[in-house]
């Protein structure tokens, strides 16, 4: 089998090849929908979009590994460069990293987005023995207003609407 993405037509088994845009042999991190209906791919070298067409490379040479979109249709990419925040109306992009905001690794996991807006970003490196600041290896959906961050000590659960520091963290 050969790594990359693959999709249901309803009958069969399609699989991204070069003829659309998609790099040989890469393997998939992370699959995305944005309010737009974009789809978004995060593989092994970089986060691609589809333009209904072609897959293009929105953040090249960097392993993607999470997506998530804000109020003001900012798709939020994380991987082994830190976080890029896209914009889906100009193409901008601003890029924070650990040289360039508080980020304490660019090794970036997941990301989450609550309904207050506020950007929710897991790290982990294995490495260098830098990790978040509860070690957290993922973060998973906001269910009935918590945040359940999962880590390799365990899992926390956050109130969301008190979710702005780690002393409002219920084991």
């Amino acid at each position: 089998a050969t790594d990359g993405l693959y999709w249901w037509d309803g009958q069969h088994w399609a699989h991204g090849d070069q003829t659309s845009g998609w790099p040989d042999g890469v393997a998939v991190n992370a699959l995305f929908e944005d309010s737009q209906g974009g789809l978004w791919a995060g593989t092994t070298q970089g986060a691609l979009r589809f333009d209904g067409k072609e897959w293009e490379p929105v953040v090249p040479e960097a392993s993607t590994t999470a997506f998530a979109e804000d109020p003001d249709d900012g798709v939020w990419i994380g991987g082994t460069r830190g976080v890029v925040r896209y914009d889906l109306a100009s193409g901008e992009q601003d890029i924070f990293n650990s040289g360039n905001s508080s980020l304490a690794t660019d090794d970036v996991q997941d990301i989450q987005i609550d309904q207050a807006g506020t950007v929710w970003v897991s790290t982990f490196k294995i490495n260098h023995e830098t990790r978040s600041p509860w070690g957290a290896i993922a973060l998973s959906a906001l269910f009935f207003g918590y945040l359940f961050v999962i880590t390799h000590r365990g899992h926390k659960q956050m109130q969301e609407t008190h979710a702005s520091s780690p002393s409002n963290v219920n084991h």
